[in-house]
């Protein structure tokens, strides 16, 4: 059996419905939240989060319990 692409892609690292801790950083400071998960997502992906705010971001998964917003020209 040959392999083919989808057998190769990572296992979600977090899942839609879980919470998140959720970091922004910038020059000089660093700003963490929780949110929700809204999409299941391997390490270095990114995914939609929604924030206590109800804005919904998107983000870079870290691990299974840190995500970092991604913003206009990341």
């Amino acid at each position: 059996m040959a392999l083919s692409a989808d057998m190769l892609t990572s296992p979600p690292v977090v899942r839609r419905g879980e919470f998140a801790s959720v970091v922004r950083e910038g020059d000089g400071f660093q700003i963490m939240t929780r949110g929700r998960v809204l999409e299941d997502g391997s390490a270095e992906e990114i995914v939609r989060v929604r924030l206590s705010s109800r804005k919904i971001v998107r983000a870079v998964v870290l691990d299974s319990r840190t995500l970092r917003i991604v913003g206009q020209g990341e």
